[in-house]
C-alpha cells in the first residue's frame, strides 16, 4: 500500500493479500488497536479512495488538477474535498 501526500509518496507498506480485507466500516484519520486508538494529526485538503492501484504519475496529475481527470475516472469510488 502507498501513501501519497501533496502527490508525492509519502510511506510505502507492504501488506499480504489477507490484510486487504476490510471492515464493514472504513475509518480515515484513524487506527484503532482497541488499546490505545491513535488521530492523525494535521489537515487533509483531499480524499480519494480507488478500487484499483494508481501510478505515481496518475496520483500526480489528481494532485495537481485538484478534481480527477476523465482517463482517470474509471477505479474511482470516493472523492471528497474538505474545506477548512
Amino acid at each position: 500500500m502507498q501513501l501519497y501526500v501533496d502527490g508525492r509518496l509519502g510511506e510505502e507498506k507492504k501488506a499480504s493479500k489477507a490484510s486487504l480485507t476490510a471492515p464493514d466500516k472504513l475509518s480515515v484519520g484513524i487506527i484503532q488497536t482497541g488499546v490505545h486508538d491513535s488521530y492523525y494529526k494535521g489537515w487533509m485538503a483531499d480524499l480519494q479512495i480507488w478500487n484499483r492501484a494508481l501510478s505515481a504519475n496518475e496520483v500526480l496529475a489528481t494532485y495537481k488538477d485538484k478534481r480527477c481527470p476523465d482517463y482517470l475516472a474509471p477505479g474511482l469510488v470516493a472523492s471528497y474535498v474538505f474545506s477548512y
